[in-house]
């Protein structure tokens, strides 16, 4: 198997926020703190991030929405409810 993961904490979530604000990649990010790709992108994918995206003038408009404090909140929030719901009532025996 793999290497032991990690669950990110409040300073790596600040950050992926400060670098974001900085224009950095979420690649660039990654390396930073020693993570994959994947999981700084399904981070920011989860808590409302969005990339820029450039208009016919090539302005740039839109980016962000990425907010460590909520994320990490959010985080916890679903850390501590069960992914399956629990089935209800008795369970039944079949056979013997």
């Amino acid at each position: 198997m793999g290497e032991r993961y990690t669950h990110l904490d409040i300073r790596e979530r600040a950050v992926i926020e400060m670098n974001l604000a900085l224009g950095k990649r979420p690649a660039q990010i990654a390396v930073y703190l020693n993570r994959s790709r994947s999981t700084i992108t399904r981070e920011l994918t989860r808590n409302g991030w969005h990339a820029a995206y450039y208009d016919r003038s090539r302005r740039r408009i839109g980016a962000g929405g990425y907010r460590c404090e909520k994320a990490g909140l959010r985080a916890g929030r679903l850390s501590r409810r069960a992914r399956v719901e629990r089935k209800s009532g008795r369970a039944r025996h079949y056979g013997s």
